[in-house]
């Protein structure tokens, strides 16, 4: 039996927003996270795609984010974007991957990443294969094992 992919655009989760504590986290600053980059010579951007799609929910909190679908219910498996508190939980998890890099040789806005530039570009290129493994070893060994999902 094969997996559907019901994509959601704007699940209403104003009832479990309402009833969330919410997270102290802040959502980084644009105009500093842009300033940081100013003047280097070298830059490496990139996306992290679906982002929010990558992070999975603990079983419990999925019956706060069901909807009812003309299949009948569906549960919620992964972070909603609608959610009070994905922003902070998603960037905190990408600071938590990228943390020996920050802010040092690069600045991550949500799902955005930008790697600064070095004074080559041999070494630019060291910090971008560096930043890669490490985004790569986030989905071999976090995300399946679920450890920074939403818990109850």
């Amino acid at each position: 039996m094969g997996l559907l992919n019901l994509s959601v655009e704007n699940p209403d989760v104003r009832e479990v927003n309402r009833v969330s504590i919410k997270n102290a986290g802040v959502p980084p600053n644009l105009e500093e996270f842009s300033e940081d980059f100013s003047g280097k010579p070298n830059y490496s951007t990139f996306d992290m795609m679906s982002g929010y799609d990558q992070i999975s929910l603990d079983l419990e909190p999925r019956d706060l984010f069901s909807l009812q679908t003309p299949l009948g219910l569906v549960r919620m498996t992964k972070l909603p974007m609608s959610w009070c508190n994905s922003v902070a939980v998603f960037q905190r998890l990408m600071n938590k991957v990228f943390f020996d890099y920050i802010p040092n040789c690069m600045g991550i806005f949500l799902d955005d990443g930008i790697i600064k530039g070095e004074t080559t570009i041999g070494d630019h290129e060291n910090i971008v294969v560096k930043g890669t493994d490490s985004f790569v070893d986030m989905k071999e060994n976090l995300l399946p094992t679920e450890k920074e999902g939403i818990h109850k």
